[in-house]
């Protein structure tokens, strides 16, 4: 017969928040049970050394709030659970990306992926940028797919402030990975026609605004593996150095 186990992974969505201090940043989070048993108690915390209160409560398919806050659940084999957890930082915080921990009481807490389930935040004394972003493949699956290896793919990103007016950049990158590839980002309209392109764009943002980018990846003739939880492409937008909104997908090159 085989072993019954649970094993769990874990989604983040937005990847990152920019509040001011005593403001609660708010996300949703996805837990999966990918085993043949149920996960049992399973929560949401803040890893140690974050100076901010942390609390969560499960949503229903429609990220509808149900169930008790801060209650572990169970989740069924091959269940998904969604949650909604809020952050609220009590001292200033420079842009923190923080691994959250997703575990349960008879499980491994779930693998932590930059991008995929972990979640940027900063803090400041004034109401600062804050870009809710997401990003979107012509596939539909959240993956870039280069036709060739020295081949254009593309994602497209519409993100809108919940914060203040401000001034930010706006560039694209790979995470560090030094990823066989040349980025470009085009701001757009809400029609997807090119306002302006660069390795990274400048332009002031105002509050309740909508903005559209476009982030294009030519290879540089060598393969990329097709590792959705490492091999991702970044599009993050910094107010005074400080990151106030980001988004990403994965990317592959055959």
């Amino acid at each position: 017969m085989p072993i019954e186990d649970a094993q769990i992974n874990s989604a983040v969505l937005p990847y990152a928040r920019a509040i001011p201090v005593g403001a609660t940043a708010t996300a949703f989070a996805s837990v999966i049970n990918s085993g043949n048993a149920t996960a049992t108690d399973c929560s949401i915390a803040l890893p140690g050394g974050i100076p901010a209160t942390f609390s969560y409560q499960t949503t229903n398919a429609a990220n509808v709030l149900i169930g008790t806050p801060n209650t572990p659940v169970d989740i069924a084999p091959g269940a998904t659970q969604g949650f909604v957890f809020g952050i609220t930082p009590s001292q200033a915080m420079a842009a923190t990306e923080i691994p959250i921990v997703f575990d349960c009481a008879n499980t491994a807490p779930a693998e932590s992926n930059p991008g995929l389930n972990t979640f940027i935040l900063s803090a400041s004394a004034s109401a600062p940028p804050d870009l809710l972003a997401i990003g979107a493949t012509p596939s539909g699956d959240g993956v870039v797919r280069l036709p060739s290896r020295d081949g254009t793919g593309f994602f497209a990103t519409a993100a809108v402030n919940i914060g203040s007016i401000g001034s930010m950049t706006v560039g694209a990158d790979d995470g560090g990975r030094g990823l066989p590839l040349s980025l470009r980002v085009c701001e757009t309209n809400a029609r997807g026609d090119w306002l302006v392109c660069g390795n990274q764009l400048t332009r002031s943002v105002g509050a309740g605004q909508t903005l559209y980018y476009t982030v294009l990846a030519t290879g540089t003739g060598q393969p990329i593996a097709f590792d959705p939880a490492n091999n991702r492409l970044f599009l993050r937008f910094r107010s005074n150095e400080t990151t106030v909104g980001a988004t990403n997908v994965a990317v592959t090159v055959p």
